[in-house]
């Protein structure tokens, strides 16, 4: 019988990471189920060197404070569980995930059922008529088109981590079914990235009249592993994905700083939220097997967010702002920076601005000039650190502007209004809470903090480092 050891989460205030010793990685489902939020992540994928990766699963009441129930699909020593979807229903749930061979190197897809929520699993038929198994064809992502129009699967097919320049591009497949049992080939999504750049992790939403799909990028071409996810919008009709001709061929980059990876919509089923919810890794591969996480491993998740698509001065935006009731949790008033809160400013919306947040070793400089409507990014730091992008017309033009910041420890989160754009980053503390000042038109502007009532870390400059241990 399988019994679950709870075990509290406290390296970080507000956002689901794991206990000391543990990795966890890319977010696999989010859904609602028995009262509360279930998140799947990959659990001990690297830890540094590659292991048997598995999944474990959060909960949460509040999208907020979340407890790391443990591993949930455990690995076989050879049999890894990649990355994959969930489906909620009253039936229970109902995920669809990869299987990576370590021996071969070879992957294929399962299909697993729970009726406690996600804590254990039982193997349930599943035939895709892909040609599996085989290398690279990965990341089930599984949803429905309107009620009663059958099923659709993307399934990624990324070129090889070590792709050489004659290697084929990445690309997707749709794969269609009735009663998502047998699986057969309609289509495919791509190639639209330069050979070298790896797919992963898709992911389909409608939006209205609207399809919008996301996809995480990894650019090996130079041998690195720059991450970030890019989002097309267009028309879906279950066998084909066309991008509009109003968005850009290359797609639209989804959040603006370095550590973004693995968005994840929220499964649909007896949610309580009127939108979808997505989450992300906020990490990458390069700050996640270098960074100095509190006790942690791999990197948290993000702050559970909504991505609507709307169109603002003629144009079809995607705007991003965090979830229904998160910036109305932080009402304790705080005198100075905390090691967790919110920061919260609005100023005169035509003004430039720079905000600043500095470690002992390491500064992020976000600039915005809303003349040009260009926003800048520039992380200093050790080599893996460095980090510098200017995006271009990203700040629209408004009366006023605001900012919301959320430190968590080292994880920074930043939400611009009315831009509906997000920047999620991370800075090695070095043992400090990190500092935010903030600079509009050549003068500083106060920053307005708060905390969470019930937060353990709320008083400002205490780290609060808890042993964990079982419940």
């Amino acid at each position: 019988m399988h019994k679950l050891q709870l075990c509290p989460l406290m390296t970080l205030a507000f956002h689901a990471a794991a206990p000391d010793g543990e990795w966890t990685n890319d977010p696999n489902a989010l859904v609602h189920v028995d009262g509360a939020y279930r998140l799947f992540v990959q659990h001990q994928s690297d830890a540094p060197a590659s292991q048997a990766t598995g999944w474990a699963r959060y909960s949460s009441t509040d999208l907020l404070h979340w407890t790391f129930d443990g591993p949930v699909i455990p690995a076989a020593e050879q049999a890894w569980a990649y990355s994959g979807s969930v489906l909620a229903s009253t039936g229970g749930l109902e995920a669809f995930h990869t299987i990576h061979d370590s021996g071969s190197g070879l992957q294929r897809q399962v299909r697993r059922t729970s009726d406690d929520a996600g804590l254990t699993w039982r193997p349930a038929p599943l035939e895709t008529l892909d040609g599996e198994p085989a290398r690279n064809a990965r990341d089930p992502y599984v949803f429905q088109q309107g009620s009663g129009s059958g099923w659709s699967m993307l399934l990624a097919h990324p070129c090889d981590w070590n792709a050489g320049p004659d290697d084929p591009p990445s690309e997707l497949v749709i794969l269609r079914s009735e009663g998502r049992v047998s699986w057969w080939k309609v289509g495919g999504i791509g190639p639209w990235s330069p050979r070298g750049v790896l797919w992963e992790v898709p992911v389909l939403v409608q939006m209205g009249e609207h399809a919008v799909l996301f996809v995480s990028l990894v650019d090996r071409r130079s041998g690195g592993a720059d991450c970030s996810v890019r989002a097309w919008v267009g028309t879906f009709d279950g066998e084909t994905f066309v991008r509009s001709h109003e968005w850009p061929d290359a797609g639209e980059l989804v959040d603006l700083g370095p550590d973004f990876y693995a968005v994840m919509a929220s499964a649909a089923g007896g949610w309580p939220r009127p939108k979808p919810v997505f989450v992300a890794w906020l990490s990458s591969w390069e700050t996640a097997r270098r960074m100095d996480w509190p006790g942690f491993a791999g990197g948290p998740t993000t702050l559970p967010r909504e991505i609507s698509l709307e169109r603002i001065e003629g144009r079809l935006r995607l705007l991003h702002k965090p979830a229904a009731g998160l910036v109305a949790a932080f009402d304790t008033p705080l005198p100075s920076a905390p090691v967790a809160g919110l920061a919260e400013a609005w100023f005169d919306g035509s003004a430039s601005f720079t905000l600043s947040i500095t470690s002992p070793t390491v500064t992020a400089t976000i600039s915005g000039d809303p003349g040009s409507g260009r926003l800048s990014v520039a992380r200093d730091g050790a080599d893996w650190l460095r980090w510098e992008r200017t995006h271009s017309g990203v700040l629209a033009k408004a009366a006023r502007r605001g900012l919301y910041i959320f430190i968590d420890g080292p994880c920074v989160e930043i939400f611009a209004e009315p831009d509906g754009r997000s920047l999620s980053l991370a800075l090695p503390q070095g043992g400090e809470p990190l500092v935010a000042t903030l600079d509009v038109g050549g003068a500083a502007f106060p920053l307005t903090w708060k905390a969470m009532a019930s937060s353990l870390t709320a008083l400002s400059g205490e780290m609060h480092r808890p042993v964990r241990g079982a419940v």
